[in-house]
């Protein structure tokens, strides 16, 4: 495969998902996901108060609270800018962290296989096409950042490795 092509793949691929997840993102209701008004009760709860909610104050307390501060701080930017639903932010957020998790899924590939585009390639179309990644970064939910996080951990224990 000539690197020409394979860049014009790449660069189809990564824009078309990128399309898909903020589409569906901006389409989907914040509340069809599961643990959507938990979610929203953490968030909340962090961005007004500063601190961690207790089991009381959320479903999802255990849930580690990166995505909950930034989702949090973006709430109160839309809160402030009148935009509705204030949630969608989060959901943004989520396709976002899904299109970051294709790409460090494609430089896993590229480490995993330096002179294999195709498979590179493969690699890229398995992540992006997967059913759970799709619907899961439309979702007001952690858990496309999470898998983001990691994979990206995977990348450099792979990295240090070679």
């Amino acid at each position: 495969m000539s690197n020409r092509l394979y860049r014009s793949a790449l660069a189809a691929l990564l824009g078309a998902e990128t399309v898909l997840f903020a589409w569906n993102a901006w389409r989907f209701d914040w509340l069809r996901g599961y643990d959507a008004s938990a979610n929203d009760l953490y968030a909340d709860f962090v961005a007004r108060e500063n601190a961690l909610p207790s089991e009381t104050e959320s479903g999802v307390w255990h849930t580690p609270p990166l995505w909950f501060a930034l989702v949090g701080g973006l709430r109160r930017l839309a809160e402030a800018a009148g935009w509705e639903p204030v949630q969608r932010p989060g959901q943004l957020l989520a396709a976002l962290a899904g299109i970051a998790l294709c790409v460090v899924v494609l430089l896993l590939a590229r480490e995993l296989w330096p002179s294999r585009h195709a498979l590179q390639l493969v690699a890229l179309v398995t992540i992006a096409a997967s059913p759970a990644l799709v619907r899961a970064s439309a979702m007001y939910h952690p858990e496309t950042l999470a898998a983001a996080l990691g994979t990206g951990g995977l990348l450099v224990a792979v990295r240090t490795l070679h």
